[in-house]
């Protein structure tokens, strides 16, 4: 759902998402979005901005 949150939040503000993939190791989701926003959720849906 966090995904879907985020995902929404920055199209909203006209950044592209440009890539979206998982770890599979740790589950955690990760986000790669305008020109330098990078975004980590973990599986417990804490978001992080790097």
């Amino acid at each position: 759902m966090e995904l879907y949150k985020m995902c929404q939040n920055l199209t909203s503000m006209y950044l592209p998402v440009h890539l979206v993939t998982m770890d599979e190791r740790t589950k955690n989701l990760y986000l790669l979005a305008g020109e330098e926003l990078e975004i980590l959720i973990n599986p417990q849906g804490e978001v992080s901005i790097l």
